[in-house]
């Protein structure tokens, strides 16, 4: 009933429908508050509206209660604010009176109670609360007290051929909007309206399709009800869903009030190591103090006591010196001059037994941690981006590396798309590592791609860190050069095979060392190819034939320029045991053709010989605006 009642008040007076009328937006208010709305709009007319009230008998100057105050001011709808044209001949000029929802109304007031000896007022009373009514004319569709019935609708003129009947007869007949006094019986089909015979035959409508009022009623009834099953089906699935939102609340308020328990826990057993740890490190303090102390307190016993005898025999040999007679003094001196040299050390140094330095804890790093603690998976970002033939590795790390994470170590999310594509993200998921590697689709294009952290909770749900920052990557015909891009030597190859097999990754292909200890591959971009802007090198990581670990090279140097006789050194790279695929360059601001490839064993701490290995390079374009964030 409280749904039902909020579609049928009124939103000026905010009471239920009192005769409504429906403006062309379809929203409703009762025909006073639309009567009081029409003539705060037209203040100005208020002297003609009293002049024409006090002249009944004039045809012409009488109002008719039936049309509303007409202004040309804009009039606002008050629930959607769309302006109506109340201006005469407007849409609203004379709105339609609502019959089925005044209908409805009336129903709900008998449901509700409310219709039990309710005195109907007056329509057109402006005082409040308005007279009792008397009569309701059927063509006005107003309702009249004694003192309007008399003052607007007189019995002599065009009014008088008006039916009066009493407010408990009223009839809810939906009369013609164009002719008063002919009842709708018809269906403009283009329209949408019903309509009367008149408006088929002469009025706006003759050219239009019509139907018959009763086809219509069936055939709109069944719609209506068609889309009120399927309104019926959305309320059980929304009741279902505030269900589960009710559910959820309650699982999600169990589950703060879990986790808050859990990390109250965990940070009490922290507190608890800290404080046990505290009382270990000043017990440790304090054994270390007392040790010093002991050695201290031995020293000074000691000291004391040396210091008491020396000043014992000192004084002695003072009287032994104050002796005048020879004899005496010769017969005594011997034994106290080895008594003052027996107490005197010789190579005894006066040293301290220990020192007053204690260690000086710091727990700075560990506070670090601790202040950085942490439920959910920090934001990520990307480091560097590298190529593997023609697929993109993505690398990236906690934006924080030294925060850290209660509980299992971090799962990643993946999404990328092309730019542009709104929401059409491609998502991998549960990736396991800080990196993957993908083969982006062939053609030119702006590559967009985000990562986020995140915790699996119950084996079920999954606890999302934040977005990192988006990476953009330019692809510009990605795909990997072979032998008919460029030509290509080397100073020596296994076996005998081509050089140019290395291009292709063929692990029976190697570039082996020669007796001077440096080794080298050219490569010339052809003139009907593309030049190059990144170039990387694969280590093969277990070829056959008698490969050794001690043949991997441990440097490369590479050149570029626009011929082999005008070189230049663009990077230098230290190749370590675990690399098996390296980036010899990326990000550089200019196209080559022509690049050299070197390995010199005398700045090397390995083996003379090099390791066997192919090289891969991908063509990525000619732009030459290389960006940091930007593959070409």
């Amino acid at each position: 009933m409280e749904a039902l009642e909020s579609e049928l008040t009124c939103p000026v007076c905010l009471d239920l429908f009192e005769d409504p009328l429906q403006l062309p937006c379809q929203h409703n208010l009762c025909r006073r508050c639309f009567d009081n709305i029409c003539r705060s709009l037209n203040k100005t007319d208020q002297d003609n509206e009293a002049e024409a009230a006090a002249e009944p008998e004039k045809e012409d100057s009488s109002p008719q209660p039936s049309d509303h105050d007409v202004t040309e001011e804009p009039f606002l709808c008050p629930t959607c604010r769309e302006e109506a044209d109340l201006s005469p001949g407007g849409a609203a000029a004379t709105p339609r009176r609502n019959i089925l929802l005044q209908n409805i109304v009336e129903r709900f007031r008998k449901a509700a109670g409310r219709g039990e000896g309710q005195v109907l007022p007056c329509q057109i009373c402006e005082e409040e609360p308005s007279s009792p009514v008397v009569k309701f004319c059927v063509q006005c569709n107003l309702r009249y007290c004694e003192s309007c019935l008399s003052s607007y609708h007189p019995k002599k003129g065009a009014l008088a051929r008006h039916q009066l009947v009493e407010p408990t007869a009223e009839k809810k007949t939906v009369m013609c909007s164009e002719h008063d006094d002919e009842k709708v019986n018809l269906v403009c089909i283009a329209c949408e309206v019903p309509i009367c015979q008149l408006c088929k035959l002469v009025g706006k409508h003759k050219e239009h399709d019509v139907d018959a009022l009763s086809t219509q009623y069936n055939e709109r009834r069944e719609h209506l009800g068609s889309n009120v099953l399927k309104l019926k089906s959305l309320m059980s699935n929304l009741e279902k869903f505030i269900n589960d939102l009710e559910h959820m609340k309650q699982q999600v308020k169990e589950g703060g009030e879990q986790m808050r328990e859990k990390i109250n826990t965990a940070m009490d057993e922290l507190v608890s190591i800290l404080q046990a740890r505290r009382d270990v490190m000043v017990e440790e303090s304090q054994d270390m103090e007392k040790e010093k102390m002991e050695k201290l307190g031995l020293e000074e016993t000691k000291r004391k006591d040396e210091l008491k005898t020396c000043k014992a025999v000192t004084s002695y040999a003072d009287e032994v010196a104050k002796e005048t007679d020879q004899g005496c003094f010769l017969q005594a001196v011997k034994a106290t001059n080895n008594r003052v040299t027996k107490i005197t050390p010789t190579g005894d140094l006066l040293e301290l037994p220990c020192d007053g330095e204690f260690p000086s804890p710091d727990f700075s790093s560990v506070a670090k941690v601790l202040r950085k603690l942490r439920v959910f998976p920090g934001q990520a970002k990307f480091l560097d981006h590298t190529m593997d033939g023609t697929s993109i590795v993505l690398h990236w790390e906690d934006e924080d590396e030294e925060s850290a994470n209660v509980g299992p170590k971090p799962q990643f999310e993946l999404q990328w798309q092309k730019e542009g594509d709104g929401d059409q993200w491609i998502t991998v998921s549960d990736i396991q590592e800080s990196r993957y590697k993908f083969t982006p689709p062939e053609g030119s294009y702006v590559i967009v791609c985000q990562v986020r952290g995140f915790h699996v909770v119950a084996d079920v749900h999954k606890v999302y860190g934040p977005w990192s920052g988006s990476l953009r990557l330019k692809i510009d015909h990605l795909r990997q050069m072979t032998a008919n891009d460029c030509s290509i030597s080397v100073s020596s190859v296994y076996n005998g095979t081509s050089g140019s097999n290395l291009l292709d990754g063929r692990e029976d292909t190697f570039w082996c060392g020669d007796s001077t200890g440096k080794q080298w591959i050219r490569v010339e971009m052809k003139t009907e190819a593309n030049s190059v802007q990144s170039l990387a090198m694969k280590l093969v990581p277990n070829p056959p034939v008698g490969w050794h670990e001690s043949y991997r090279p441990p440097h490369v140097a590479v050149y570029g320029g626009d011929n082999f006789g005008n070189l230049s050194l663009l990077s230098e790279i230290n190749i370590d045991h675990n690399d098996d695929e390296i980036t010899l360059l990326k990000n550089i601001n200019k196209v080559y053709r022509c690049f050299e490839l070197k390995i010199d064993q005398d700045k090397c701490t390995r083996s003379k010989r090099s390791g066997p290995c192919y090289i891969t390079l991908p063509e990525l374009g000619r732009k030459k605006d290389i960006r940091p964030d930007v593959f070409k």
